[in-house]
């Protein structure tokens, strides 16, 4: 495999309210599954974290530290050549938008950027909501 291999994925994760972030986390494990299914190693930092945990980007402190390894990450797909998979029925939120960005900007003449639907990520998003696995 090479990194051409990665696919970015870039999604909504905070919220204030228990129940949507679990359906966002639910989400970004649709959409690995989804690309994971199309031959992609998926790549984000939403995947490693729990909805019940809190969201360390609330804390004013924390937010640009999150944000930047966040774009840390969407540059390094960018650089090796990965394509950059984007929830892309609703709007994208500010973190979203930076992780494009910097994907974008590492990427160059050479980005790759697919916008799903809901209609794409559904069948591989978990009944049981966020927290299936």
């Amino acid at each position: 495999m090479d990194a051409s291999n990665f696919g970015l994925i870039i999604c909504r994760y905070n919220d204030p309210e228990f129940s949507k972030r679990a359906g966002n986390v639910g989400e970004a494990r649709g959409i690995a599954r989804y690309v994971f299914s199309r031959g992609f190693v998926p790549v984000s930092s939403v995947l490693t974290l729990a909805s019940e945990t809190e969201a360390p980007e609330d804390v004013p402190k924390i937010r640009p530290h999150v944000i930047g390894a966040s774009t840390a990450l969407a540059r390094l797909v960018g650089w090796a050549g990965g394509v950059a998979f984007v929830a892309g029925w609703y709007d994208a939120t500010g973190g979203m938008q930076a992780d494009l960005d910097a994907y974008r900007a590492a990427a160059g003449a050479n980005e790759k950027i697919v916008r799903l639907t809901w209609e794409q990520v559904a069948p591989f998003v978990s009944k049981w909501g966020g927290e299936d696995a």
